[in-house]
């Protein structure tokens, strides 16, 4: 997933790393529990499909 590879550009910088994968984390949690995309999710629908 790109986000992913994103944040592994933060692996330098331990806080912004961490910030970036609690954030992908948690709109994981969001797209899965609401079972619909909102728009700033749009990129899942190419990874759940």
């Amino acid at each position: 997933m790109w986000k992913s590879a994103y944040c592994t550009s933060f692996r330098f910088n331990p806080i912004l790393f961490h910030n970036c994968l609690g954030r992908l984390i948690s709109e994981n949690r969001v797209v899965l529990q609401g079972g619909k995309l909102s728009s700033k999710n749009e990129f899942h629908s190419v990874s759940y499909t």
